[in-house]
């Protein structure tokens, strides 16, 4: 009886083992991601992509299988971003510039040389973003982003002082 259950235990323990150890080996790369390889053998990265039959580029989705350690999926945020400049003082708030950007995929080698390897969400990759869609210097140079919609700057708000002059003179 004690054979049988230890047997038993034996092969229960490898199967949970083994699951850990496939669960380990995928990634998974949502809908809405870019997704690129890192092989620490080689110091390569690759770009999880596919070609449809026109010859588009199409991100590859789902689970991503890659050797534990060796191989590491990261994936990049490919949804477009509103970046806006806000001027909140108190109780004014406004709006001074906004512009609506995407991450190009297609230069994605350049960002992570600038920015190292790593998986860049929403948070991480709006910040990063908004120094350069409002960087006047070379555009060209950012093959990483591209701007989608420029709202540009908004005429400036004239304030009437003599509404403020009067409230100072009742004080």
């Amino acid at each position: 009886m004690k054979a049988i259950y230890w047997v038993l235990s034996s092969i229960g323990v490898i199967i949970v083992i083994g699951l850990i150890g496939l669960l380990s080996c995928f990634s998974h790369v949502d809908n809405y991601e870019g997704a690129y390889m890192f092989d620490s053998r080689t110091g390569q990265t690759n770009a999880l992509i596919s070609l449809d039959k026109e010859g588009v580029v199409i991100p590859k989705q789902g689970y991503i299988f890659s050797y534990p350690i060796i191989q590491s999926v990261h994936t990049i945020d490919l949804r477009p971003m509103q970046l806006c400049i806000r001027a909140n003082f108190g109780t004014f708030q406004r709006v001074n510039n906004c512009k609506l950007v995407q991450f190009d995929f297609n230069g994605y080698r350049k960002f992570i040389s600038w920015h190292g390897r790593s998986s860049y969400g929403t948070e991480t990759l709006e910040k990063i973003l908004m120094a350069y869609a409002y960087d006047e210097h070379d555009k060209g140079e950012y093959t990483f982003m591209k701007i989608l919609e420029d709202h540009g700057d908004l005429k400036p708000i004239t304030i009437d002082t003599t509404s403020i002059d009067k409230l100072k003179t009742t004080e």
